[in-house]
């Protein structure tokens, strides 16, 4: 389950995070052919670019969230090879444990 969260779940999750404000104003840049796009507050005197700069800050917005979508389909097929929890792990072999350290109980 811990593999699932880190592979798929974590890039799948920051993926949607940053599609929700990303795809909106890259749909609009390219529907308008220029960067930003009309009706998007910026928060300094910005040059509004109309060429294929334009087109490519609005591919980088629209397709962004993909990479994320992207490194969560890699990682599903991941999480079968990552090892699993054992079953029966002997305490014994630990370095701490031949030390003779008093058990965590007794603090």
């Amino acid at each position: 389950m811990l593999w699932y969260s880190i592979f798929f779940g974590m890039p799948l999750f920051c993926g949607v995070l940053f599609a929700i404000p990303s795809v909106p104003v890259g749909i609009k840049g390219l529907r308008g052919k220029q960067f930003p796009p009309k009706g998007f507050k910026v928060y300094k005197p910005t040059q509004i670019v109309t060429d294929w700069r334009a087109k490519v800050k609005s591919l980088g917005y629209t397709f962004g969230a993909l990479l994320f979508v992207a490194v969560a389909i890699w990682g599903s097929f991941q999480v079968d090879s990552m090892p699993n929890e054992p079953e029966a792990f002997d305490y014994s072999v630990c370095e701490s444990a031949m030390l003779g350290h008093p058990p965590f109980e007794s603090f």
